[in-house]
């Protein structure tokens, strides 16, 4: 029976933001692929994804504000705060970025402002669902 490849660790970390915390989830090794919800999801909607590719590629999911186990906000989440939310995320984990790396992709969702938005920073690769467009070139 051949050797099956080593199970990528995963570190679970909580970042303050502005009226919330922000969880989120660090599996595998490699170039970064950021992973953020649609509407009605949370970490948890990507995890075939991150077994695909966690061997390969560093693979960050994460929960929106308003999402559990990140903060419940009061009145709902604002997807207007996505994008920052987003950034201050690749910034605390230090992401390296290269040209090379960013991959654009679209959602017919909030998720897609978030990405537009946070899209006129270099960042590593993020997807959104749906996530076949996003993440297709790296199959």
């Amino acid at each position: 029976m051949p050797a099956q490849p080593p199970i990528p660790v995963r570190r679970i970390g909580n970042l303050p933001r502005p009226g919330c915390r922000l969880h989120y989830e660090v599996t595998g090794e490699g170039p970064a692929i950021v992973l953020a919800h649609g509407l009605g999801g949370n970490q948890l909607s990507w995890w075939q994804q991150v077994a695909y590719f966690a061997p390969r590629y560093t693979c960050i999911a994460f929960a929106h504000r308003g999402f559990a186990p990140s903060t419940a906000i009061p009145g709902g989440p604002d997807p207007a705060d996505y994008a920052d939310d987003l950034a201050a995320l690749i910034d605390h984990l230090r992401l390296a970025v290269s040209p090379q790396e960013v991959v654009p992709g679209q959602a017919e969702s909030a998720d897609g402002r978030v990405l537009a938005e946070a899209s006129m920073r270099p960042m590593p690769i993020v997807a959104v669902q749906p996530w076949r467009e996003c993440l297709a070139p790296l199959l």
